[in-house]
């Protein structure tokens, strides 16, 4: 008997400790703070701090509705909904196979802006109409209804296979291909987001912006760069990434030794760094800057970037077949030419890496 109102006892204590957590997370929902206030440079938010991303339902009339922004002078869209930039056209051909949509978003420039990715399927279905199951109306795209884009998300239980989501109406939400095919989908490129390792920092959407990097006569302190960590490394306020200022120490080697090099790495006393992926080390990249400069931000504060400017991504050419790697070259081998993606067999290239720190 006494164990049995021990017993009840316990559910009882356990069930109003469960009722105060309910009441305390209902009094933050109402506009408080989510924790108490920190010390200076906390990352604790409020409510009113927190991404639109997924949990709204604007209306959509063009550039400039609630739910759309053009930016990156009308080449790219912002979804206020998501905080996603995508190509405003995409850059559709439905002749290439899952790899090479992949490269071409990679080394696609659109708006001037490199750092962009193939959309997982989950982002591409936030563009269709719950209804109709077309593109949502009112939008600012281009070149979109009718076709079929390739996602990054492989088919349930088959790495072989990959997404596939077709705009047109009435039409079933995603179907799958195996990622060899060709003349199944083309790719819709988009910028931002958790799919390549970048946090959005702001309301706007993480990338929709571009700063500029030489406006105050100070590459470490410009609208775009902020020296930190007493100089050792850059913020940059576009991705909320902080970089190595001077990667150029870092011991090149074949892929998987220079890659480690990161994560071993303290730097003014700070550890956590990794290596960058693909898009991130993109995002770094100017087109309009062409060798024999160094395709970086003009104005960009990093260190000792004139010749040693190739760097090895983490990200795979193809997962299923995980032998290659991009790299980012910064200065172009040929005079007149930006930088941009390589492809090299991990084993075949010796390279550095440039470590960064932030969300992944």
């Amino acid at each position: 008997m006494m164990k049995r109102l021990l017993d009840r006892l316990g559910w009882a204590i356990a069930g109003a400790l469960a009722l105060a957590v309910v009441l305390l997370a209902a009094k933050a929902a109402q506009g408080g703070p989510l924790d108490p206030p920190g010390p200076p440079g906390s990352t604790m938010r409020t409510l009113a701090d927190l991404l639109p991303a997924w949990h709204q339902n604007l209306s959509s009339n063009g550039c400039g509705s609630p739910r759309w922004t053009c930016v990156f002078s009308n080449n790219a869209v912002l979804d206020n909904e998501t905080g996603l930039v995508w190509e405003k056209t995409p850059l559709w051909n439905g002749t290439d196979t899952w790899s090479s949509a992949q490269t071409l978003c990679t080394s696609d420039p659109a708006g001037g802006k490199y750092g962009w990715r193939l959309p997982t399927a989950a982002e591409l279905l936030t563009l269709k109409d719950a209804n109709t199951l077309d593109l949502v109306s009112g939008n600012p795209f281009s070149g979109v209804v009718g076709h079929a884009f390739w996602s990054a998300t492989n088919a349930p239980e088959d790495p072989g296979r990959a997404r596939y989501i077709i705009f047109a109406q009435f039409a079933s939400n995603e179907q799958t291909a195996p990622k060899t095919q060709s003349n199944i989908a083309g790719m819709w490129c988009v910028r931002g987001g958790a799919g390549d390792g970048i946090e959005p920092r702001d309301n706007l959407g993480a990338r929709a912006q571009a700063l500029p990097a030489n406006d105050s006569g100070d590459p470490c302190n410009s609208t775009r760069f902020t020296c930190v960590f007493s100089g050792a490394a850059v913020l940059d306020h576009e991705t909320g990434l902080v970089w190595q200022r001077d990667p150029t120490v870092n011991s090149p080697g074949f892929w998987g030794g220079a890659i480690g090099v990161c994560y071993s790495l303290t730097l003014a006393g700070k550890t956590g760094w990794r290596p960058a992926t693909i898009a991130e080390l993109m995002s770094l990249l100017d087109v309009s800057v062409v060798a024999p400069a160094v395709s970086l931000p003009t104005g960009h504060p990093f260190a000792n970037l004139s010749s040693a400017t190739t760097y090895w991504s983490t990200t795979p050419v193809n997962p299923d077949s995980p032998t290659e790697a991009y790299s980012v070259v910064f200065k172009s081998p040929s005079s007149g030419f930006p930088g941009g993606a390589y492809i090299y067999t991990k084993t075949g290239a010796s390279l550095p890496a440039w470590c960064v720190r932030g969300s992944e």
